[in-house]
């Protein structure tokens, strides 16, 4: 085949693939108010590492988090993963941006996903366009680096860490 035959399909799928990247990079930061964050942190070209936290505060002080990969499709970032290996309840959801909020978009329900008194569902307000690296329990104190989970994506294209306690055996 001639070369100067396959150059437009050589940039068009170049062009495809830096506009994808664009996208995402659009995504990336932390999100949320004082008793909720959604943070989007870079992990490859198609994909981030998400972490979500909300809590209720007094006078419960019960929460719940999830750790994740979100996967860019479309235009909108998409998590789908069980929550711990022994799990049978698939929990999927979709991000999409308006303006500076991050819209999370449940396409299965909050328990599935391991919110039972809290909803997953709804806005987060744009904090800063630059993500949190390092997040902590509120329960706990213990911490858990981001950059240790993108790092994992990098290398198995899977995030196993699904709660803190997880996070501290990397």
């Amino acid at each position: 085949m001639n070369l100067l035959k396959l150059l437009p399909l050589i940039f068009v799928s170049f062009s495809s693939f830096a506009s994808e990247q664009a996208k995402i990079d659009l995504y990336y930061g932390t999100y949320g108010d004082s008793y909720k964050k959604l943070i989007v942190y870079p992990a490859n070209q198609d994909s981030a590492v998400i972490f979500v936290s909300i809590d209720g505060g007094p006078p419960n002080y019960s929460g719940s988090s999830l750790f994740g990969k979100a996967t860019l499709k479309n235009g909108k970032l998409f998590h789908s993963t069980f929550r711990s290996s022994n799990d049978i309840n698939l929990c999927e959801f979709s991000i999409s941006l308006e303006g500076d909020k991050a819209i999370t978009t449940l396409l299965t329900s909050d328990f599935q996903c391991g919110f039972f008194r809290y909803s997953l569902e709804g806005s987060f307000n744009r904090i800063s366009k630059t993500p949190e690296g390092v997040v902590k329990n509120i329960f706990t104190e213990e911490t858990c680096s981001l950059e240790s989970i993108a790092e994992q994506l990098r290398i198995t294209n899977e995030v196993s860490v699904h709660s803190h306690h997880d996070c501290m055996k990397l």
